[in-house]
């Protein structure tokens, strides 16, 4: 009697092999793709939302820097140090250059030819965000992160 099958065994196999290998690339690239769930300074922290980069990621030279607040606090000073000492008068307050999406309250630097930096420092960057609410400007909090460049 012939066979009913339209795929072969072998093609079947190697289709759903591929199903899910292509649903492990899309919970990978999920987790992958999100702040650190573990990093509990911003989980607790009800101002921020969000570290760009996220504390620990490997960058390049000429990302972004910035922080995604919440809504009813902005950004007073954005420092940005060349290692991980944070020696008073080695960072580099960038408040003056960053840019502000206004409906997300995102605020990033962008280093560049012109700017406070031109490039970030090889190896080890540190950042030092200070931020405050808007409805009491005396409650003032900070935030710090380091994070690798390539």
């Amino acid at each position: 009697m012939p066979s009913t099958d339209t795929l072969p065994r072998r093609s079947r196999v190697l289709v759903l092999v591929l199903l899910v290998a292509g649903a492990a690339a899309f919970v990978a690239a999920g987790v992958i793709g999100r702040d650190d769930p573990g990093d509990v300074s911003v989980r607790s922290d009800p101002a921020v939302e969000a570290l760009i980069p996220v504390r620990g990621a490997r960058v390049l030279q000429q990302s972004p820097v910035g922080i995604d607040l919440a809504p009813g606090w902005e950004l007073v000073s954005l420092q940005i140090f060349p290692d991980d000492r944070f020696v008073a008068g080695t960072g580099v307050d960038v408040i003056g250059e960053v840019s502000v999406t206004e409906g997300l309250l995102l605020y990033t630097f962008q280093p560049g030819e012109g700017k406070a930096l031109a490039a970030l420092s090889a190896e080890t960057n540190c950042v030092v965000a200070t931020y405050r609410r808007l409805a009491r400007p005396d409650d003032v909090g900070s935030i710090d992160w380091c994070f690798e460049v390539t």
